[in-house]
């Protein structure tokens, strides 16, 4: 699988200029249940506050589908990676703050653990004192890349970086991947949904979502059968965007 290591943050600041870099990831495939569900199951409570509506700082975690890795090329990102279609169609008041932190070919193991990339996570989000959103999309790597682990260690490192995220106040979301052509993905996808349940955490189900809205032909969404085209990383931006505005504090 590539790797590209790019260290760089990019940050989209609704009504503000862009500022930063970005780092990506490798990706794979798998099944899972249908439905783009409302992020995470949690009930919606008349009159309760949107968590959209105070002005957030949300760093987006993730592998080179979310940096932005570009189809069937050596590297090159895409002009609007997911992260920045998903600014995009917040609402300008109040203005978000939304950080690409995608690093390419990182695993859920190596976040948590601060290789390839980052810190340990737990230092990572002790010093994120202004982080009030983090948003997580692995799986990919962690199921089909060189530094594949076993589905169990996949479940156990996603439930470390939950608790450690949540000890430090941040609101977690998972975000499912998108379809790729490897079916291996399928039981981290199902998985990712399990600990969300186990932690009572939302969930944004990109799988879920682009395979009702594309079919089952992954090759439909991600040509070399792990990146997505440069349109259907904005279709992810934007249906992330609409879970995350239906989101309760």
């Amino acid at each position: 699988m590539k790797k590209l290591f790019n260290p760089a943050v990019i940050c989209f600041a609704l009504s503000l200029a862009a500022c930063g870099g970005g780092g990506g990831g490798d990706d794979g495939n798998g099944s899972g249940s249908s439905g783009g569900a409302q992020a995470g199951g949690q009930p919606q409570t008349p009159n309760a506050q949107k968590l959209a509506s105070t002005a957030q700082v949300i760093d987006y975690y993730g592998d080179s589908t979310i940096w932005g890795w570009q189809t069937q090329t050596d590297g090159a990102q895409v002009a609007v990676p997911a992260p920045a279609a998903f600014a995009a169609a917040l609402p300008a008041t109040p203005a978000h703050t939304v950080n690409n932190l995608g690093v390419n070919g990182q695993t859920a193991c190596e976040l948590l653990a601060g290789t390839n990339g980052f810190d340990d996570w737990a230092t990572r989000m002790d010093a994120a004192t202004a982080t009030t959103v983090v948003i997580l999309n692995h799986g990919i790597n962690d199921a089909v890349s060189a530094n594949s682990v076993p589905v169990n260690q996949y479940r156990t490192c996603l439930t470390g970086l939950a608790q450690a995220a949540k000890a430090e106040n941040k609101r977690v979301i998972f975000e499912t991947p998108n379809p790729i052509s490897d079916t291996r993905l399928g039981p981290y996808i199902q998985a990712m949904r399990e600990v969300a349940a186990q932690e009572g955490l939302s969930v944004i189900d990109q799988y879920a979502y682009l395979t009702d809205q594309y079919g089952q032909d992954a090759s439909i969404i991600a040509p070399d059968g792990l990146h997505p085209t440069d349109e259907i990383y904005r279709v992810k931006g934007a249906y992330a965007a609409s879970e995350f505005l239906k989101l309760d504090k």
